[in-house]
C-alpha cells in the first residue's frame, strides 16, 4: 500500500479534439488504467466538447480553458491559464494528447515542467495536399521534452520532416479487448433490418481522410456479384451530408445505412461480415483493432500504420488507397470464399489478443513518465 506521506504524481492531460474519436478513446483508456497509487491524472480541454461527460465519468477532474476573443489573445490566455494550473495543482508533467499545442509547451517550459506530445496521425496539409508540419509545430516541437508516436509510420514521417528520431518513442495504442467483446454481446438498437444480408461496413469519423466515398463508389461493382448486401456506416462527422448525397445519387439508399454516432457501436460492429476502412491517411486506427478483437476480417488501405496491424492475406486484405476496383474485388473474393474469410477472422482475433492489449500501452507510457520526471527522457 502506498504511504499517505508520499504524494501522487500529477499528470495534466491537454485534449484538443473537437469530436469523439481515436485520440479521446485512447485518453479514456489512460485515465481508467494509469496506476492510481502513483499517478493523479487531471484533464484540460481546449473547448467545451460533447464528450466532456465521458471524461468526467472516469472520476478525474476535468476543466475547460476559457477563450479570449481573437485567436492570438486566446492562445496568450491559454498560456497564462495553464501556468496558473501547473503551479496551483503542483503538476509534475504535461501530456499533450493530440500533438503539439504550443501554448501548453510554452507554459511547461516557463514552469520548468516536462512535457510530452502524443503524435496520433500523419502530418498533412489539407490545402497543399502534402505531408507537411506547420512551422509553429516544428518550432515548439524542439522545446517539448519528448514525443510519443502511435506507430512506426507516424514516427518516420515526423523524422523525415525535421524531428530528431531520439526524441520520439513509438508506443502503439491498445484496446480493452474483454470489454469490447462484452459490450458486443448487448443486443443492438433496432435501427434497421438486414434480412439475412451480407454486411460490410465501417466505424469511424465521417471525414475526408477516411475515404468512405471510395467504399460507396465500390458498392455498385459489389452489387453485381452480391445481390443481398448491406453497407453500414457507424459514426458522425463533417462529410455526413456529402456522403448521403453520394448514396442517393448512386441509387444506394436501400443498401447503405447511416447508423450515426453510437456510444456503444460494438453490437452493430459485431454483425459485420467484413470491416472496411479505405482511408487515405492513418496513424494507427483503433477501429481496425476493435474489429480484429471481434474476430473480423479487415479490408483496409495500406497507408500509415495500417500495415503494422494488418498483414495481407493473413489477417486481412490490404488495398491501394483510393482504388475502388481493389476494394470491390476484395469484398467479393471474401464473400465467395467462406474458408478464407474464417481463416482471416481467426488470425485477426489471435493478432488482437497477442498485440493490442491495453496493459502494454499503459506500462510503456508510465515508464516514459518516470524517465521524463527524473530528467532522463
Amino acid at each position: 500500500m502506498r504511504s499517505s506521506l508520499i504524494p501522487l504524481t500529477k499528470i495534466l492531460f491537454i485534449e484538443g479534439a473537437i469530436d469523439f474519436g481515436g485520440s479521446v478513446k485512447s485518453l479514456l483508456m489512460l485515465l481508467k488504467h494509469l496506476d492510481k497509487s502513483k499517478y493523479l491524472p487531471i484533464v484540460v480541454c481546449l473547448y467545451d466538447v460533447p464528450y466532456l461527460n465521458k471524461l468526467k465519468d472516469t472520476g478525474v477532474e476535468v476543466r475547460v480553458l476559457k477563450g479570449a476573443g481573437t485567436l492570438l489573445f486566446t492562445r496568450l490566455s491559454h498560456i497564462l491559464q495553464l501556468m496558473r494550473l501547473i503551479k496551483k495543482l503542483d503538476i509534475s508533467l504535461l501530456h499533450l494528447n493530440n500533438g503539439i499545442y504550443y501554448p501548453a509547451v510554452i507554459a511547461a517550459c516557463l514552469c520548468r515542467v516536462p512535457c510530452v506530445s502524443h503524435f496520433r496521425s500523419l502530418p498533412y496539409n489539407i490545402f497543399t495536399e502534402k505531408p507537411t508540419i506547420p512551422f509553429l509545430t516544428l518550432l515548439f516541437g524542439k522545446f517539448s521534452s519528448h514525443n510519443i508516436a502511435i506507430s512506426e509510420a507516424v514516427k518516420n514521417r515526423y523524422v523525415e520532416l525535421g524531428f530528431k528520431k531520439e526524441k520520439i518513442s513509438v508506443i502503439p495504442d491498445g484496446i480493452e479487448i474483454d470489454a469490447i467483446r462484452k459490450n458486443a454481446s448487448i443486443p443492438r438498437p433496432a435501427m434497421y433490418k438486414t434480412n439475412g444480408a451480407f454486411i460490410i461496413g465501417s466505424v469511424c469519423r465521417l471525414s475526408e481522410e477516411k475515404g468512405l466515398n471510395y467504399l460507396i463508389d465500390a458498392i455498385p461493382i459489389i452489387l453485381k456479384e452480391i445481390k443481398n448486401i448491406k453497407c453500414v456506416l457507424v459514426g458522425d462527422g463533417p462529410l455526413m451530408k456529402q456522403l448521403k448525397t453520394q448514396v442517393n445519387n448512386l441509387g444506394l439508399s436501400e443498401t447503405v445505412i447511416f447508423a450515426g454516432h453510437q456510444d456503444n457501436p460494438y453490437p452493430i460492429l459485431s454483425e459485420f461480415d467484413i470491416f472496411v476502412l479505405p482511408s487515405l491517411r492513418e496513424g494507427l486506427p483503433i477501429s481496425i483493432m476493435e474489429a480484429m478483437a471481434l474476430g473480423m476480417p479487415v479490408v483496409a488501405s495500406k497507408v500509415g500504420g495500417v500495415s503494422e496491424l494488418v498483414s495481407n492475406m493473413i489477417n486481412g486484405i490490404l488495398v491501394s488507397s483510393g482504388d475502388i476496383e481493389q476494394i470491390a474485388n476484395s469484398v467479393i473474393s471474401l464473400y465467395k470464399d467462406s474458408n478464407l474469410r474464417r481463416q482471416l477472422a481467426h488470425s485477426a482475433y489471435i493478432k488482437a489478443k497477442e498485440s493490442f492489449a491495453f496493459q502494454k500501452t499503459i506500462q510503456h507510457v508510465e515508464l516514459k513518465y518516470a524517465e521524463l520526471i527524473k530528467g532522463n527522457g
